[in-house]
């Protein structure tokens, strides 16, 4: 009865650790810090009753969001950082700032970082529905006038991180470079699920002047837009 997310968790390292050109063996025992961005699920719970007797209390290990990243740094024996972070839509991405951080301060000397959320029951559908924040038309108008909504998905992804000296003096196939990253809490608002815009802005100032670039750098966006 382990958590699907570890399961995915891992065989998305799998597949990175040998798209990056390495080998179990030589991430063996080394600096390697573990960054996932998570959330809690009750797959354990819908499934608890129904476990085998004497199987509980693995069951309860096995179902911690804390373990998935565990689990990977167990398997490989990987010696850096290894945590779960939930910070609800920027899960993902905190967790690969924290990574950054921790490559920049020489906490680790390699990172992998990223997110999993699948949904394994009705639950959060029903209590979002409830909340009346998903669409009704079954779309997310992104940035349009027509938004009365979002819908739920699934999703999967990771990253392996070093410092970009050290990717070029190992031979690393580099397929972008973190100029920047910035992280802030819009403090009390009107309610505490709802943003703020002066906050975004100022995190979003905030990581462009950590990247040393202008707004008119940018060619591409890709941003979190939940249709709400």
């Amino acid at each position: 009865a382990m958590d699907p997310q570890q399961r995915i968790a891992l065989e998305l390292v799998r597949d990175l650790i040998a798209h990056a050109g390495y080998t179990k063996e030589e991430l063996n025992h080394t600096q390697t810090g573990v960054y996932i961005g998570a959330k809690d699920n009750n797959y354990v719970l819908n499934n608890y009753l129904l476990l085998p007797k004497g199987t509980h209390q693995h069951a309860m290990v096995n179902n911690i969001s804390n373990m998935i990243a565990a689990r990977i740094s167990d398997f490989y024996n990987l010696k850096g950082m290894s945590i779960v972070i939930n910070t609800a839509c920027s899960s993902s991405l905190v967790a690969i700032h924290q990574a950054c951080g921790d490559l920049i301060s020489k906490k680790v000397t390699t990172a992998i970082a990223g997110g999993v959320s699948i949904l394994v029951d009705p639950i959060a559908h029903i209590g979002f529905s409830q909340s009346q924040v998903l669409s009704q038309d079954d779309k997310s108008y992104v940035f349009d006038e027509r938004a009365n909504g979002f819908i739920l998905s699934e999703g999967a992804g990771l990253v392996m991180l070093k410092k970009y000296e050290d990717a070029m003096a190992d031979g690393d196939q580099v397929y972008g470079v973190i100029l920047g990253s910035a992280v802030n809490n819009d403090g009390k608002t009107v309610g505490v699920t709802v943003p703020s815009v002066q906050g975004q802005r100022e995190v979003i100032e905030e990581a462009i002047k950590k990247s040393g670039i202008t707004p008119a750098d940018i060619t591409y966006y890709e941003a979190h837009g939940t249709g709400t």
